[in-house]
């Protein structure tokens, strides 16, 4: 016995609607495994900047207590710049901070201005900044 092409019809008209609706769950988990990844990528590049950040602001507080000791050993510190390597940071590309240290006023203080940038050479650096007033008065007391 011969099918009858009604039969045929049917069978081919069903197989179709199973393909669109398979086509159709493809593209929502194609959307949902894109969306998850850019989802990890944003959370992976915000922890990078977060840590940068942090290290910025440790290598502000450690250049700020340099310029203090320095000014407590000589009043005509002017200030200084630092270029650290990749060797003197572990997992970071290097580092630059600018000390800047200048008068703030008549009377016996010191302006100090503190910028720290990681990486150094990047193209869209971490920039940080820190300024602290200093009275000179302070700096040679005993009780320090």
């Amino acid at each position: 016995m011969k099918p009858s092409n009604r039969r045929c019809r049917r069978i081919a008209a069903g197989s179709g609607s199973v393909l669109v609706c398979v086509i159709v769950c493809l593209s929502i988990a194609t959307a949902l495994v894109t969306a998850t990844t850019q989802s990890a990528l944003r959370s992976r590049q915000h922890v990078g900047v977060e840590r940068q950040l942090r290290q910025a602001e440790l290598l502000l507080d450690a250049a700020a207590r340099q310029a203090v000791m320095r000014i407590g050993q000589s009043e005509d510190y002017a200030g200084e710049m630092w270029l650290l390597g990749a060797d003197a940071l572990p997992g970071f590309r290097g580092a630059r901070i600018e000390i800047d240290v200048g008068t703030s006023g008549p009377d016996r203080t010191r302006r100090i201005r503190v910028t720290a940038q990681l990486p150094a050479d990047a193209e869209w650096p971490v920039r940080c900044s820190l300024e602290v007033v200093v009275r000179l008065d302070n700096l040679n007391s005993p009780e320090e």
